[in-house]
C-alpha cells in the first residue's frame, strides 16, 4: 500500500471514529448520574494516562526495529509482548501498592470501581504495541480496523448496557474491559499470524527497545505537558472556573484539526524508518508541504464555520471562546511542521533533539502564561500556547534545512505548476484514474 493510501486510510479511520466517540460520551452522560459520570471519568483518564507513560516508548520501538533494523518479527514481538506484560503488571501493583499505603483515594471512587477501569491496563498497552507492529509490517488495514473496532464495541457496549442495566457503572466499566480485551486478542492473533512468536525472549531486543523507548517517552512527556500546561496553571493563576470551561472550549475545537498531523504522522514513521537517508529527506519534505495544504484548508473550513457551531452546540455565552480560538488556529499548522520533521529524526534515531525543542518550548510556555495570562486571561494563554508551538516549528524546521540543504519554500510551499509542480501531479493521477473508472474504462 502506498503512503498516500496509509495516510488517507488512517485520517479516515479517524473521522468515522469521532462521532463514535461522541456517542458514546453521550450514551455514558445519559445513563449514569453526576457523580458516577464523574467516577466514570477518573478511573478512564486514570487508565489511558498511565497506559501513555507506562508504555516506555516500546510500540514505536518495534516500528523502528521492524523497519529500520530489519529485526526479526518473531524475537521482537516476543520481547514486546512479554515487556508489555511485565509493565502492566508493574503498574497494577504500583497502584495496589499506593492503595495500601492511603494514597488511592482518586476522586472519592470505591475500590472495585477503581479496579475496574484499571484493569484495562494490559489490554490497552497490548492493542497499542499491536497496532504499532501492524504499521511496522505494513499491515495498517489491522491498525485501522482495531481502532475502528475498540470505539465501535466499546459505543455498542455502553449503548446496550444503558439499555439492560441502566444507572450502572460497574456494568459500564464491564463493558469497557471486554471490549479492550476483545480488541486486544483479535489484533494480537492478526499480527502474530503475520511475524511468529519465538518460543525464548531475546534479551539485546529487550536492552535495546528499552533505550530507544526511554527516549521517546521522554519525548511524550514533554510533548503532553507542553499541550497541557496552559490549562494545568489557570487554577493556580487564579483564572476563573468559567474562563477555563471557555478556553477547554476553544483548546477543544483546535484539537479536531490535529487528526490530520496525526494521521500523517502514524502514517510516516513507518515509511521514513524503512527509507534510506536521501529519499527519507526527499520524502519529508514532499510530506510536510501536502500536510501544510491540508492543514491550511481544514483550517479555513473549520474558522469559517466555528462562529456559528459554537452557539449552536454550547449556547450563545461560549461565543466568547472564540477569540482564544482564532488566536490557537495558526498552531495547528506549527504543530503539523513539527510533527512531520521530528518523525524523521525519530526514523533516524535522533529522539535527543526533539526532546530538546520540545522541553524549550515548554519553558517558553510556562513563563509567557505567568507573564500574559494574569493581564489577559484565556487570551493570553492562546497567545503563550502559540508562541511555543511557533518556536517548536522553528528550531526543528531550522535543524533539518540546515542539514539537508534545502530552503523553507520547499519544506512548506505546495507546488502546483510548472516543472515543479510534482505536487499537484499527485492528485492530478488520482482525479484521472477516478474519472476513467467513472466511465467505465480501465486507468492506463
Amino acid at each position: 500500500m502506498s503512503f498516500f493510501r496509509q495516510a488517507a486510510s488512517v485520517l479516515a479511520t479517524s473521522v468515522a471514529t469521532v462521532p463514535l466517540s461522541v456517542l458514546a460520551n453521550v450514551v455514558v452522560t445519559r445513563n449514569l448520574d453526576t457523580t458516577e459520570r464523574g467516577q466514570f471519568a477518573v478511573v478512564t483518564v486514570l487508565a489511558g494516562t498511565l497506559v501513555l507513560f507506562s508504555n516506555l516508548g516500546w510500540p514505536l520501538a518495534t516500528i523502528y526495529r521492524l523497519k529500520r533494523l530489519k529485526s526479526d518479527p518473531a524475537e521482537v514481538m516476543t520481547a514486546s509482548v512479554t515487556a508489555m506484560m511485565v509493565l502492566a503488571a508493574a503498574v497494577l501493583f504500583l497502584g495496589w501498592g499506593l492503595q495500601m499505603a492511603g494514597f488511592g483515594d482518586f476522586g472519592a471512587v470505591p475500590a472495585e470501581i477503581l479496579w475496574l477501569g484499571l484493569a484495562t491496563v494490559p489490554f490497552q498497552l497490548l492493542v497499542r504495541l499491536f497496532t504499532y507492529a501492524a504499521k511496522g509490517i505494513d499491515r495498517f488495514d489491522i491498525r485501522n480496523w482495531a481502532t475502528f473496532a475498540a470505539v465501535g464495541l466499546r459505543t455498542g457496549g455502553l449503548a446496550i448496557s444503558w439499555w439492560l442495566y441502566p444507572g450502572d457503572l460497574a456494568a459500564c466499566l464491564w463493558i469497557n474491559l471486554g471490549a479492550a480485551a476483545a480488541v486486544a486478542l483479535a489484533s494480537g492473533v492478526a499480527v502474530l499470524r503475520q511475524t511468529g512468536f519465538s518460543r525464548r525472549v531475546n534479551r539485546r531486543e529487550i536492552r535495546e527497545s528499552l533505550g530507544f523507548g526511554l527516549e521517546t517517552t521522554a519525548q511524550t512527556l514533554a510533548g503532553e505537558l507542553h499541550q497541557q500546561v496552559d490549562i494545568l496553571l489557570m487554577g493556580p493563576l487564579n483564572v476563573a472556573p468559567a474562563q477555563i470551561a471557555l478556553y477547554s472550549i476553544a483548546a477543544g475545537l483546535i484539537q479536531q484539526l490535529r487528526i490530520v498531523p496525526d494521521a500523517i504522522g502514524l502514517a510516516l514513521f513507518p515509511k521514513l524508518t524503512g527509507s534510506e537517508d536521501a529519499a527519507a529527506v526527499a520524502f519529508t519534505y514532499k510530506v510536510c508541504r501536502h500536510s501544510m495544504l491540508w492543514v491550511v484548508l481544514f483550517s479555513l473550513g473549520l474558522g469559517a464555520v466555528v462562529p456559528f457551531l459554537v452557539p449552536l452546540l454550547y449556547g450563545e455565552a461560549y461565543a466568547a471562546a472564540l477569540p482564544a480560538f482564532y488566536i490557537l488556529l495558526p498552531a495547528m499548522g506549527l504543530l503539523t511542521i513539527y510533527r512531520v520533521v521530528a518523525r524523521y529524526f525519530i526514523s533516524r534515531g535522533r529522539q535527543r533533539l526533539n526532546i530538546a525543542t520540545q522541553l524549550a518550548a515548554l519553558v517558553v510556555n510556562v513563563g509567557l502564561n505567568f507573564a500574559l495570562m494574569p493581564r489577559y486571561g484565556i487570551e493570553g494563554a492562546a497567545v503563550a500556547s502559540l508562541v511555543s508551538y511557533g518556536l517548536e516549528a522553528l528550531v526543528i524546521a531550522a535543524v533539518f534545512l540546515r542539514e539537508t540543504g534545502g530552503g523553507p519554500g520547499a519544506l512548506l510551499l505546495f507546488r502546483l505548476g510548472g516543472f515543479r509542480g510534482e505536487d499537484w501531479n499527485v492528485y492530478q493521477r488520482r482525479i484521472d484514474a477516478l474519472l476513467t473508472r467513472l466511465r467505465g474504462r480501465p486507468p492506463t
